[in-house]
């Protein structure tokens, strides 16, 4: 895998009286923030070491520049397909800005030379800096890798060591930044071609669900949904506020109630013979969506909402209980094994199949085009 360091600018804090307001207002706002000064080039490229320390555990990665053709050639997979719309917008804003503000986060097999240097450098000594969100309950912070030697030994592991990885998040920035650079060529002069991204390894993330809110419309009324979800599974009411406890169980909230829906053996089977693997939300788009409920395009129908597995049952409760034509469905977690094996394949998994953690916020770490050199070591 073809990495290096990575011209980069952060945010200058001194600027800054509102950390949670500005980050959250800086992806509407980036060329005005910018603008006014609240970013700081450095001077030289750099990798960087990031921590982001969570309520339940804490998570190291690298932020380095990768070579897009690496994504172009596949080594760096995909495992879903972007939402048309989503990659239409990430194209305009990603001109507007003139930048990238957040990573393409990538995922990779654990390797113990590389763990040993992100835990050496974990130093207070090499802190560039550091930003709690009172919200998240989180910390997140960013160690410079000051050696060329060892910026030189991370990029001859990954080159020797690291020859497959995966888009965790990130499918519509990746896809946009190959778009713009087919488009303006001049960026690649300038060494746009290394993308700003952020790797953890496989230990180093976990995998949630990306659940689901689907308008059903007005024309089926609660008795006739439910017969309608009985059609393709095993359909029970729950007693407590239940998550999915195994893969082909789907949890399904609907006027105020919780079932449990276990999919039809058949079903199963065939989605295996037909994909090779069975995922419960392929079977939950082919059965309940387009046979069910006629939505045929899932990556643009309006009448679908997603909600990352983070927030849990409690939000899908309360999208809910706004309108009594919208069902919420919540997924078993796919495991990392079955999306690495699927993007392997070359399969493709429906868009807002897996929500991953850490999530990495947008400005903490920002690659300017309209500054970066190609550096070379």
């Amino acid at each position: 895998m073809e990495i290096r360091p990575i011209q980069f600018a952060i945010p200058d804090f001194e600027k800054i009286s509102d950390g949670e307001f500005f980050f959250n207002k800086l992806k509407e706002n980036f060329p005005e923030f910018y603008s006014k000064g609240y970013f700081i080039q450095q001077k030289n490229p750099g990798i960087l070491l990031y921590r982001i320390c969570a309520k339940d555990r804490n998570y190291h990665g690298i932020l380095v520049g990768v070579n897009i053709e690496e994504y172009l050639t596949g080594n760096i997979k995909k495992h879903e397909n972007t939402l048309i719309t989503q990659e239409e917008l990430m194209i305009a804003l990603t001109q507007e800005r003139d930048a990238i503000i957040k990573p393409v986060l990538i995922t990779y097999a654990p390797d113990t030379e590389i763990k040993e240097i992100l835990q050496l450098h974990i130093d207070p000594n090499l802190l560039l800096f550091r930003i709690w969100f009172e919200k998240a309950q989180q910390m997140h912070e960013f160690y410079l890798m000051p050696d060329e030697l060892m910026q030189c030994k991370m990029m001859d592991l990954f080159r020797l060591k690291i020859h497959d990885a995966y888009i965790a998040d990130g499918h519509h920035r990746m896809a946009a930044m190959s778009d713009i650079l087919e488009a303006r060529p001049q960026l690649i002069d300038q060494g746009l071609h290394f993308i700003l991204s952020a790797w953890f390894d496989f230990d180093e993330l976990s995998i949630l669900s990306y659940n689901r809110i689907i308008d059903i419309g007005a024309d089926l009324n609660e008795i006739e949904f439910l017969e309608l979800l009985q059609k393709y599974g095993k359909l029970k009411k729950s007693k407590d506020d239940h998550l999915p406890k195994n893969k082909y169980e789907l949890v399904v909230v609907f006027q105020k109630e919780i079932y449990i829906l276990n999919w039809h053996e058949s079903l199963v089977q065939g989605m295996k013979k037909k994909n090779g693997i069975a995922f419960d939300v392929d079977l939950f788009n082919d059965c309940i969506l387009k046979d069910g409920l006629h939505i045929i395009d899932v990556r643009r129908d309006p009448r679908i909402k997603y909600v990352e597995g983070v927030k849990g049952l409690k939000s899908v409760l309360k999208h809910t209980d706004i309108n009594p034509q919208l069902a919420g469905f919540i997924f078993f977690p796919i495991h990392h094994d079955e999306f690495k094996d699927t993007a392997d394949r070359a399969k493709i998994l429906p868009p807002k199949s897996t929500w991953f953690e850490p999530r990495i916020r947008n400005g903490l770490i920002v690659q300017e085009f309209r500054s970066s050199k190609d550096q070379d070591l």
